[in-house]
Order: structure tokens, then sequence, then C-alpha cells
């Protein structure tokens, strides 16, 4: 497969959402009590941003028509299926709807908690509805951690194996287009000092600068596919 680099554009953000859910998850379990009026809301500030990160870099893939045959939508669903809770379509639909009720209706993710060996258990909400209220999804685990722990072993496995199904892992770019658009944004460029603008024009950009920018785009995606490891020991 070749991409453009518009698809190279996609894939660089949904590197970004898989690794700023990371890093939001790393900053939430850092946390410990006593916990000062600041410290609650970082805290809900970084395990809100786990699930909007999560979900968006989800719904960038399912948006793109470059994958519309592969219903990556029905592999979520059936797969995202746990002992006691096997209805994977209701179990998305409910970490869906935490991203929508934190991002649209400002739910506090953390609002309820049990404390352990100075570590906060966030209890997750038993319920999340929908925008309308129609319709409302069970939570598949009593904590908030144990949510995440399934998504981190469930939805990263999944996005991996159909951007692999994909032929991402395997592509080329197509250094054409990228140099073209290279050359296009250097000349539009209205902040670069114009010493500096002759510079870039002059020196250009090499087909193996591009190819080998591609490859550590793509080592950096399989890295951010990884699964968080939450280890008991880490908590305590």
């Amino acid at each position: 497969m070749v991409l453009s680099s518009e698809d190279q554009k996609i894939l660089q953000s949904f590197l970004w959402y898989m690794t700023a859910r990371k890093t939001a998850l790393r900053t939430a379990l850092k946390f410990r009590t006593p916990l000062s009026t600041g410290d609650c809301i970082d805290m809900r500030i970084h395990y809100s941003n786990y699930f909007i990160n999560l979900i968006s870099a989800v719904d960038l893939i399912f948006e793109q028509k470059k994958f519309k045959d592969d219903d990556l939508q029905k592999t979520l669903h059936s797969q995202f299926s746990f002992e006691d809770f096997p209805d994977g379509k209701s179990n998305y639909l409910y970490i869906h709807e935490i991203r929508n009720a934190i991002v649209h209706r400002g739910l506090d993710i953390t609002a309820n908690a049990h404390i352990k060996n100075n570590f906060v258990l966030i209890i997750a909400p038993e319920k999340i509805p929908n925008r309308l209220g129609s319709k409302s999804y069970k939570s598949f685990a009593k904590y908030l951690l144990d949510i995440i722990r399934k998504c981190e072993s469930t939805i990263c496995s999944i996005m991996f194996s159909f951007l692999d199904k994909n032929g991402i892992f395997e592509s080329d770019i197509d250094t054409k287009s990228s140099e073209e658009e290279y050359k296009l944004s250097i000349d539009q460029n209205k902040v670069m000092p114009e010493p500096i603008k002759k510079l870039a024009q002059k020196i250009g950009i090499k087909p193996e600068w591009i190819l080998e920018g591609h490859q550590h785009l793509i080592k950096n995606i399989k890295d951010a596919l990884r699964p968080f490891e939450i280890r008991d020991a880490d908590l305590q």
C-alpha cells in the first residue's frame, strides 16, 4: 500500500491520540491521598482525557474511506465482550458515551471513589445515557481502573490487527506528493523569515528523508498501540 501525504496526516493524528491517552493514564495513576483541591481537579482531567483520546482515535479510523470495506465497528462490538458482560456492543457504547458525557455534558468521571492504600479507586458510573437520554448502557466493572484495563487489553489489540490487516505497517509513502507538499508549505509560510525560507527552498527535502520519517511514524504507532500495563504492585 502506498500512502499519500494526506493518509500520513491521518496516521499522525491517530498517533497523537493514542500517545496522549497513555500520557493521561500514566499521570492519572500517580495520584495518592491526601489530595488537595487542585489534585482532585487534575486527576479528573487526566482520567477524562484517557477516554477522550482513546475514543477519538477509534472514531478517526472509523471515518476513513480507505478502510470502509473492513467493518471495524462490527469487530469491536463482537470482541469487546467479557465474562458476565457478554454484550460487546453495549460495553463499547458505554465507554463511547462516557467520552460523549465528558465532552458534551461535563461528566465528573472521578465523582465517586474508594481509597485503598492511599490509591484512589474511582467507581465507574453504573449507567451512562446516550445524548438523547433514550438509552443507557451499564458498566461492565465496578471500578474505572478495571474498565480501563479491559480497554487497554482489547481495543489496542483490535486496532493493531485492523491497521496490520489494512497494510499500514508494510506501507510506503508517496514521496513525490510529500515533496510537493513540503515545497508548497514553504512557499505559503507567512511566519518564516525570508532568509530562512530561501534556504529551506534551496535545500529542499530528499526522498530518503521522507521514507525515514514514514518508517519512524509506523514504529511510533506500533509502540503507542502497546497496552499500558497497570500492575497492582505499582498502585500500592
